[in-house]
């Protein structure tokens, strides 16, 4: 494998930032300020370091306007029309232009050619494809990706997330994920009548849980949040056209009943509360089933519900893309990172290897 040399300035950095060639990164700062264009997958945080600094004359973001609406709560007064993006050869392009509500296709920028396709992890997520009009290589970043997926595209260069991803999985695993959705709610309409529920999950998964409990629980629901929470949840359902929700807000003084309190997936620690805790893990669940019950003072149960592809899934992703070259992310998952290159190079005969030996890692 040392023998092989991969192609340079491809990878992902010690600090989490992908470098899919000179002129672009993807989820994360640019240290070494070489490149002018970064694509922003999706709003979770592990991703979004200093995004805000692309939004600026002379360097651009693009991304999708889904991703745009939930990173500016942070920033409510950004103006993203102000920043033009002078390239090499003089001509402009708007940055509100490389920042639409389906996903970019097939832009041609910095002697590139730049299309998002639907990544399925959450709302506005996307997988980065660039290819290099004077080399012709191809390279593709799979950001976050869940499954199915609609398109797949072909690259010589797959950057792989490795976060929750390997190809080989627990034989013994007898559930699925509509198996962990179904608990869920069950657990909801079992006792929504009679104690008050806490949901802790990260927002992707949040809204996804609010729409399966308002399409299969037939229950006037009072859903009770934070204002972060709320504006997420709004912004989600808008973009995927999703029922409104009647949100209570979280400070405010109230009796109802049928109460589900939304909350965030940190947010949940040590915390406890009377009546049903549900913590909803990006994890995939090793146990024959994919709940588990902590035994202490309070309900606290443990579901794994993940919006990650892995297993069959990942290998499916890779046999789809068809690369001539892996990495894998060391960044967001080290220990993965590295079983995960070693099963791929195993299963499909691809020089595969993790992003802590890329050109990029030091930079």
């Amino acid at each position: 494998m040392s023998k092989i040399v991969f192609p340079e300035n491809i990878g992902v950095t010690s600090y989490g930032t992908v470098r899919l060639g000179k002129n672009f990164i993807a989820d994360g700062n640019d240290r070494t300020g070489k490149a002018r264009i970064r694509i922003q997958t999706h709003a979770h945080k592990d991703h979004t370091d200093k995004w805000i600094r692309n939004i600026r004359p002379g360097r651009a973001l693009l991304t999708s306007k889904p991703t745009l609406a939930i990173l500016s709560l942070e920033y409510p007064h950004v103006n993203i029309n102000s920043n033009i993006h002078t390239l090499a050869n003089s001509e402009k392009v708007l940055s509100k232009d490389l920042i639409q509500e389906n996903f970019l296709q097939g832009k041609n920028i910095e002697n590139a050619e730049i299309s998002l396709f639907d990544a399925n992890h959450m709302v506005g997520s996307s997988q980065v494809f660039i290819k290099n009009q004077d080399t012709g290589l191809s390279v593709l970043y799979s950001g976050d990706i869940g499954w199915p997926l609609e398109i797949i595209p072909k690259a010589d260069v797959l950057v792989l997330d490795a976060t929750y991803s390997r190809i080989k999985t627990d034989e013994n695993k007898e559930w699925e994920r509509k198996d962990a959705i179904s608990k869920i709610l069950t657990l909801v309409s079992s006792n929504l009548a009679t104690q008050p529920i806490y949901i802790y999950a990260r927002y992707g998964v949040m809204q996804e849980i609010v729409e399966k409990i308002i399409e299969n629980i037939d229950s006037e629901i009072n859903f009770v949040a934070s204002d972060e929470i709320i504006k997420k949840t709004e912004i989600i359902a808008k973009f995927k056209s999703s029922t409104p929700i009647n949100f209570k807000k979280e400070e405010d003084k109230y009796e109802l009943n049928n109460v589900i309190h939304l909350k965030e997936f940190h947010k949940k620690q040590n915390e406890s509360l009377s009546g049903l805790n549900i913590t909803i893990t990006n994890f995939r669940s090793q146990n024959t089933s994919p709940d588990k019950v902590v035994d202490n003072d309070y309900q606290n149960i443990v579901i794994a519900l993940t919006n990650h592809a892995s297993g069959d899934e990942i290998a499916k992703y890779i046999e789809c893309v068809d690369p001539k070259y892996v990495i894998t992310d060391s960044f967001r998952n080290s220990t993965n990172a590295q079983i995960l290159a070693d099963e791929i190079t195993k299963k499909f005969k691809i020089p595969a290897i993790p992003s802590i030996l890329s050109s990029v890692w030091k930079d």
